[in-house]
């Protein structure tokens, strides 16, 4: 991705929230070639995406932007995936917020201190797109099924 999707905001009384047509989805790769092909699939499945490259860019927008899931590389450049998530659980905003590593590590080795971490799972790369289709259901599901129900009672 060669530039973040826009999000419009709009602030009311200093909080700022991004209008709930589609979940975001901030995929943190240094790889641009990753990063471009889980975006096409996320955009495909109709989710709103950004991407960084790096872990003082991921801190940064993920402050800023507030994304409903992070898929987080282990082997970022500057900040890994480990010290990211640390770092982006200490925050309140962003405490409870789905954080997927992503990564070609052995995960018998480093799954469970990304699970000490604050991350919600782990992902194995080469990235099984059926399986991250599952764990997007899992964690954003019900958003899904209200937006789906809500439409439905307009339609």
């Amino acid at each position: 991705m060669a530039s973040p999707a826009h999000v419009p905001r709009v602030n009311i009384a200093g909080t700022f929230l991004r209008p709930r047509s589609a979940p975001l989805i901030l995929i943190a790769e240094d790889s641009a070639d990753n990063r471009e092909m889980m975006g096409a699939f996320l955009q495909l499945q109709g989710y709103a995406v950004l991407g960084t490259e790096d872990g003082p860019q991921t801190v940064e927008v993920a402050t800023k932007e507030l994304p409903d899931l992070l898929l987080l590389d282990l082997a970022l450049p500057h900040l890994d995936g480990f010290e990211v998530a640390s770092r982006l659980r200490r925050l309140p905003r962003l405490r409870d917020t789905p954080i997927i590593m992503v990564s070609g590590y052995d995960p018998k080795k480093y799954r469970q201190k990304a699970l000490d971490v604050g991350c919600t799972d782990y992902l194995f790369k080469p990235i099984d797109f059926d399986q991250l289709e599952q764990i997007l259901m899992r964690e954003l599901g019900p958003w899904r099924s209200a937006e789906k129900s809500s439409f439905s009672q307009h339609a």
